[in-house]
């Protein structure tokens, strides 16, 4: 048998599973740009403008909140062993966007430094 046919059905599950992920973002990103053709007949110009600026804002902000969090986490709680240790993690990590508000110096103004984040600059 050669090497190439011994993987030959892992290839074929692969190949098969990977497709259906292309499907799916596929028919993902058509029902968005159908539902932006749908609110902007809809609202109207005025409506929907502001809609996709409230939308953007809402955005950034989120961004700015999370600052790495997911990133930070998933590989700290790829170390974690234990359902203690993770509950533990997630309470953290839920609460660290709370704690980022907190008056310097209160102990608390470097929520990411657990999890290795280091601020730019």
């Amino acid at each position: 048998m050669r090497s190439w046919e011994k993987g030959g059905a892992l290839r074929r599950a692969v190949l098969r599973e990977a497709g259906g992920l292309y499907l799916m973002q596929g028919l993902g990103n058509l029902l968005g740009v159908a539902t932006i053709a749908l609110l902007a007949r809809r609202l109207g110009p005025e409506a929907y403008g502001t809609l996709a600026f409230a939308q953007g804002l809402l955005n950034y902000m989120a961004y700015l909140v999370n600052y790495g969090l997911d990133l930070s986490a998933s590989r700290e709680a790829s170390r974690r062993k234990g359902a203690g240790e993770l509950s533990a993690l997630v309470a953290e990590v839920l609460l660290r966007p709370a704690r980022a508000g907190a008056p310097a110096g209160s102990g608390r103004s470097e929520p990411g430094r657990r999890l290795g984040y280091r601020s730019p600059g």
